[in-house]
Order: structure tokens, then C-alpha cells, then sequence
């Protein structure tokens, strides 16, 4: 299923106990990072369609993904740290120009609890980065065969809360908002694992590869998950998109994931 924004793919086809871990961290004389929350998705297999239009199977280990996008709020928090956004570490490798990394992109709801929008995939990368230093673990962005496990658990719902489409339960074109919404405004639409927002709202930016060794696709970065402005199908397991890496716009996000 695809859908090009001219920035903007395919793909297609796993349950359990909410676990959530709530951290905050204080870096210092820094802020915060509010509301930083983790569901525990247990291993499994999923069997996606490829981007070749194959199905292959994938094992799937144990990890923590973000129980909710990253927030305008936690965002912020990295653009104030001290070393944060600007701090060349957070950066090393990525092929991005000075303009790019020295300054981020303009909020356009600026509201704390909202998805943080006009992020590109290396301000994603760069902000797992410092977070991971925070949290002495390996943070990053997830893998479509990761997003497959979460949302579905153990089954081959299209959807985070099953099969059927339920505009009540996600932020996208049918519910006629026109704008993003807090992460947590729909507990319903939650994944089985506990995982919240991961349909509609805003694309969520990923990895490209199963390997992590191969993080983007010919220079462009996958979303996932659709948008507030997208039809129900750009919100389906099976559908995935594909930006350019220092693309910024108000209709992709992201959220992190971490070994455990």
C-alpha cells in the first residue's frame, strides 16, 4: 500500500502483558525528560511483506519500545540540555549539513504533550543517541519488523486494537481534527503490548533494515503509522512510506526503542 508525498511506501503481515516502565531523568541543572515510558514487547515472529514484494519471516527479540511517540515536551528537552541537540557526538557519521544540525525545526502545535512534528530522521537519530547515553543502554529507532511485533502481538490484526477500522480509536483523516493530538487522548486504540498512538497522529520514522546495519534505503528513511491528514489505509500494519533523511515536515515524528 502506498503513499508518496512527493517526501513520501509497501509492506505486509503476532500478544501479551503490558508492562510499562516509567523513567525521568535528570541530566544535572537540565530539565526533565517528562513522561518517559516503556512497554516490554516479548519475543516472536512476524512475517511482514519485504519491500521486494516477498514475505519472509522474522524472529523478533525481546525489547522496549516508547509506550508513546516522543513528545514536543521530551523534544525540548533535548534542544535545552546543554549537551543535547547541539553537541557534535549526537551527529557523528550522519551526512547532514551545518544548517541541518544546528538548528531544529519549527514545532507547529507547540503543545507538551503532543508528538513532536517537523523532525527529520537524523534529528531522530541524533536525539536516540543522547538518550541512550542517558540511559547507559542502545536506543534507537525501531525496525519495521520491531513495529510489526508491537502493534500486532500475536495475531495479524491491521490495526493495534484489531482488524476493523474505529476512527474513535486513532487520529487520522476520517475524525476530521486536522491537527495532531496528545499522545495519549486514545487509551482504546492501545497495541496489545500496551503501546499507545501507533496509528494515525503522526508517521513515525524507522529503520529501514532488520539488521541495523542497513538504517535507511536509498538515502530515504521508512515511516510507519499514517497521519492526522491520511485515510484509516495509511494507518495499517501493511503500509509503510519512505522520506528523505533531512526532511522536516508536520506530519512526521517518531518514537525510540531499546534493548533490554
Amino acid at each position: 500500500m502506498k503513499f508518496q508525498l512527493n517526501l513520501f511506501g509497501k509492506s505486509k503481515r503476532p500478544y501479551s502483558e503490558v508492562t510499562g516502565k516509567k523513567e525521568e531523568l535528570q541530566t544535572g541543572s537540565e530539565p526533565m525528560l517528562p513522561m518517559l515510558e516503556w512497554c516490554e514487547i516479548l519475543s516472536g515472529q512476524v512475517e511482514p511483506i519485504t519491500l521486494k514484494g516477498e514475505f519472509k519471516t522474522f524472529d523478533v527479540a525481546s525489547f522496549f519500545m516508547g509506550k508513546f511517540p516522543v513528545t514536543y515536551a521530551q523534544f525540548q528537552t533535548f534542544i535545552d540540555a546543554p549537551d543535547g541537540f547541539h553537541n557534535p557526538e549526537w551527529w557523528r557519521d550522519l551526512d547532514v549539513t551545518e544548517g541541518h544540525r544546528g538548528r531544529p525545526g519549527e514545532q507547529k502545535w507547540k503543545i507538551d504533550n503532543h508528538p513532536r512534528d517537523n523532525v527529520s530522521w537524523y534529528d531522530a537519530v541524533s536525539f536516540c543517541r543522547w538518550l541512550g547515553s542517558k540511559l547507559k543502554s542502545r536506543v534507537y529507532l525501531p525496525t519495521e519488523s520491531q513495529r510489526w511485533r508491537a502493534l500486532q502481538g500475536g495475531d495479524d490484526r491491521q490495526y493495534p486494537w484489531g482488524e476493523a477500522f474505529y476512527s474513535s480509536r486513532c487520529n487520522t483523516k476520517e475524525g476530521g481534527i486536522n491537527r495532531t493530538t496528545p499522545v495519549d487522548k486514545y487509551p482504546q486504540g492501545a497495541s496489545p503490548f500496551g503501546v499507545m498512538d501507533m496509528s494515525g497522529n503522526l508517521w513515525e520514522l524507522g529503520l529501514a533494515s532488520d539488521s541495523l546495519s542497513a538504517e535507511t534505503l536509498n538515502e530515504k528513511a521508512v515511516v510507519f503509522g499514517g497521519a492526522w491528514k491520511f485515510p484509516a489505509e495509511a494507518a495499517r500494519v501493511d503500509t509503510i512510506s519512505w522520506v528523505g533523511l533531512d526532511v522536516r515536515a508536520d506530519i512526521a515524528g517518531f518514537r525510540c526503542v531499546r534493548l533490554k
